[in-house]
């Protein structure tokens, strides 16, 4: 009777280490699921932040200088809220689902590169001083779970993101 007590003890030890450890496991599980991890943590400062259309057409070209950011295309002074905006979704966009790795699916998910025509996608590139380089590609909605689709544009796999980022249709809302 003691032995059949202490093996139950011993099994209710264990599921509820188990379950402690779970907890702790999926404490971590969301920034596994971030889609730009090493920009959340803020490890690598951005030297260089374009914004390009669907048309090809770079909207904002913003390059780091000693006293804030400034678009290379016109010489402008950037406003630094809606760039930080934008960098602050893509740090915080979370992968929600796997779409497709088909590029024969692209146009219908307006994932083509820029420039490729119809259902062609936004590309956000980031760099840093360190070498930290991202090209992003932004495309449609995902109407059935409310994010957007979006893929590395080395990467074939497509992914929706539990958010939309929002993106400047034009330079002048970037421009002081």
């Amino acid at each position: 009777m003691k032995r059949m007590a202490l093996m139950g003890w011993s099994l209710g030890v264990a599921l509820l280490m188990g379950a402690i450890l779970l907890v702790i496991d999926n404490d971590e599980v969301p920034e596994k699921k971030r889609f730009l991890p090493a920009l959340q943590y803020g490890s690598e400062k951005l030297v260089t932040v374009e914004v390009v259309n669907p048309a090809n057409d770079s909207v904002i070209y913003a390059e780091r200088v000693e006293n804030g950011w400034v678009d290379k295309h016109s010489g402008r002074t950037i406003e630094i809220m809606p760039l930080a905006n934008l960098v602050q979704q893509l740090a915080h966009a979370k992968v929600i689902a796997a779409e497709t790795s088909l590029p024969r699916n692209y146009e219908s998910l307006d994932m083509l590169p820029p420039g490729e025509g119809k259902g062609s996608a936004w590309r956000v590139s980031l760099k840093s001083a360190g070498g930290y380089e991202k090209d992003i590609l932004l495309g449609g909605l995902d109407s059935q779970r409310g994010g957007q689709f979006v893929r590395m544009a080395d990467d074939a796999s497509v992914y929706v993101l539990d958010r939309v980022i929002g993106l400047p249709e034009q330079a002048s809302t970037w421009l002081k």
